[in-house]
């Protein structure tokens, strides 16, 4: 089992939680856990449309804005923009990147 570090929070992708460093916890829906995990696995480097589509929809024939919705929702709940700090940078017209600091450790 693999949990991811950030900042403020830590995420478990087994359990598909984000447990914040204030105590409070949030279950994630499937794709937004697929999505954060795919995102934080590929550290810094650019996950393109068609690979996020298969990996978190198992397709590649959707609207690239069903993924910016996801993104969207998943950067409220990962504290994007709080404090001017955007974790999940948009690559124009290619795809996405995680970009804050990530410290992965084993359990």
């Amino acid at each position: 089992m693999k949990t991811y570090i950030c900042k403020d929070w830590k995420f478990n992708p087994d359990n598909q939680e984000i447990l914040y460093f204030n105590g409070t916890c949030h279950h994630l829906p499937n794709r937004y856990s697929l999505l954060l995990q795919v995102l934080m696995e590929n550290g810094g480097n650019t996950v393109t449309y068609d690979c996020l589509l298969e990996s978190v929809w198992g397709t590649k024939y959707r609207d690239n804005s069903t993924i910016s919705s996801v993104v969207s929702d998943l950067r409220k709940l990962i504290g994007c923009g709080s404090s001017g700090e955007r974790l999940i940078k948009t690559v124009s017209k290619r795809g996405y990147r995680f970009v804050g600091m990530v410290e992965s450790m084993h359990n």
